[in-house]
């Protein structure tokens, strides 16, 4: 079992008709639009209308999901403080688990129970339409007797702790993390906040970095501090850093320093490797260094399939031999050679080669 915690946004109307009907809008641009919907529509529809498998509510006064949105949102205009009162988590299973209703109704309760929500409103809808099973459950935080929030600092570590308690308990494979087995993470690098992962999915751009292990930032973050105090312009702390293999890229608001696979913000080397800090002490702005080569990556060829030979590029084959080969002996074999990956700016060959 997984779990997940997205982000749930300040509505319990909009997140829980979402979660029953799926995305109103491709629904009523394909039925205003004056067309017929192909199958490949048709078959998503139906797969959205198809996609609830059970509707569970608790400490509400009814088992509909529509009235215990607006039940819920008047016990969470009890509070003035709380501004975000909707909480979202997600369970799923692998796709060769196939729990039941029992099953997953049980799971939500017990996990809710350990997360210190046993009180709260809910509504837990589960889900079939994709090929793992899952179950979403929509929390109100603001207790319906006591008016108060609840807290949900360090939920995600809460989360996960359960679920690999749980899992062996129904006959799962727990799913090992940061949180529960800190041992065999603490040098593995770290992936990328979700929000990051759906904005390169909506916008098209490159699968965000993984980030650098804690252990690793604690042994490097020394030299790496010396290296900004030691510089004196931009082009010395790129030439600095690229002796070390890094390169120096700006991020959002701030600057992160790369490898070939990971990446580091600049904000955890020290309080004087800022980008306003370092602007103002080298005064000019931020420019950002050449790319530096990137690592040639091999392709992997899965098991039972015949390898692929590509030629070489025109520019580097080899010109051929301006004397006749002798017929008396076999002629040396020509060594394989490849185009310099500097001088391939295809940005169809560069995706072929991330892959």
């Amino acid at each position: 079992m997984l779990g997940k915690i997205p982000a749930a946004g300040r509505g319990f109307k909009g997140l829980v008709s979402y979660l029953l009907r799926g995305p109103a809008a491709k629904t009523r641009n394909t039925a205003h639009s004056g067309k017929q919907p192909s199958n490949e529509t048709t078959e998503r529809q139906n797969a959205t209308r198809n996609r609830v498998l059970f509707i569970a509510t608790e400490n509400l006064l009814t088992n509909d999901a529509e009235k215990a949105v607006r039940i819920m949102r008047a016990t969470a205009n009890r509070s003035r403080r709380c501004k975000a009162p909707v909480y979202h988590l997600v369970i799923s299973w692998r796709k060769e688990d196939r729990p039941d209703f029992a099953t997953m109704r049980a799971i939500v309760d017990e996990t809710c129970k350990d997360m210190g929500m046993e009180g709260l409103q809910r509504v837990a809808i589960g889900h079939d339409d994709t090929r793992h099973r899952h179950v979403h459950v929509v929390v109100n935080r603001i207790h319906p007797e006591t008016g108060k929030a609840w807290n949900r600092r360090q939920d995600w570590v809460r989360l996960e702790n359960v679920l690999a308690r749980l899992a062996p308990c129904y006959g799962y494979e727990p799913v090992m993390g940061r949180h529960n087995s800190p041992e065999q993470f603490k040098d593995a690098p770290a992936k990328a906040p979700d929000r990051e992962y759906q904005l390169a999915r909506r916008t098209g751009a490159p699968t965000p970095m993984m980030k650098w292990p804690r252990a690793r930032v604690m042994a490097e973050r020394a030299n790496l501090a010396a290296l900004f105090h030691q510089s004196r312009s931009w082009e010395d702390v790129h030439n600095r850093l690229a002796a070390l293999g890094y390169r120096l890229e700006a991020k959002g608001a701030g600057l992160v320093i790369r490898d070939a696979t990971s990446e580091l913000k600049l904000s955890l080397v020290s309080k004087e490797a800022r980008l306003n800090l370092l602007q103002k002490r080298f005064a000019a702005a931020f420019t950002p260094a050449p790319l530096l080569p990137a690592l040639r990556v091999e392709p992997i060829i899965p098991r039972g399939a015949k390898a692929i030979t590509i030629d070489p590029a025109p520019s580097a084959r080899p010109e051929p031999p301006t004397d006749p080969v002798p017929t008396h002996h076999a002629p040396d074999i020509e060594p394989i050679t490849t185009a310099d990956d500097d001088e391939d700016h295809s940005p169809r060959r560069r995706r072929t080669r991330r892959r």
